[in-house]
């Protein structure tokens, strides 16, 4: 089978550094849409998907008594791959995602950030008449950037950015 899905994505990204007094992270969101195909065993189903997901969250960055606001603004093009056991129209599923990052997150990370990540996917779904409906949470394996230049000073940090997803989609 082959379909379409998008939704709505709620990042909750965490940005950890030692030589930061602060760093203040606020409520996520963004967006993704593409293509997915499933592959119908027995009880079992593979389920690979293509898709552009975009991520923004507010943050400010404190360092030395100066302060950025900014947004991290991620896109990318995912791959996961979740392998689900079906109970009637009900799919639970895990599985890897790929993450090819099309864009720097922010100016303070350009020259840091990994355009390849890995992570992982778990959730649910339901399939009825061709549409499904999903949610799922998606974490990462690794960071997405390790350091950040502020105020002229290069500092390390870990920056992940695992979130939830809503989703629904069509099998045509």
């Amino acid at each position: 089978e082959f379909g379409v899905m998008g939704g709505l994505n709620f990042p909750n990204l965490s940005i950890e550094s030692k030589d930061a007094s602060q760093i203040t992270i606020e409520t996520g969101s963004g967006y993704h849409f593409g293509a997915m195909a499933r592959i119908n065993l027995v009880l079992f189903f593979v389920q690979p998907e293509l898709l552009y997901t975009n991520c923004t969250t507010p943050y400010s960055f404190k360092l030395d008594g100066q302060t950025q606001q900014s947004e991290y603004n991620l896109q990318r093009i995912d791959l996961p791959v979740p392998v689900g056991f079906k109970l009637g129209p009900v799919g639970l599923f895990a599985g890897p995602v790929a993450s090819f990052n099309i864009s720097s997150p922010d100016d303070i990370f350009n020259d840091s950030y990994k355009t390849t990540t890995f992570g992982y996917t778990l959730g649910a779904n339901a399939k009825f008449l061709g549409f499904l409906v999903e949610g799922r949470f998606e974490g990462p394996f690794s960071d997405i950037t390790e350091e950040a230049e502020f105020g002229g000073v290069t500092i390390p940090v870990d920056s992940r950015q695992p979130m939830w997803t809503l989703s629904v989609g069509y099998f045509f």
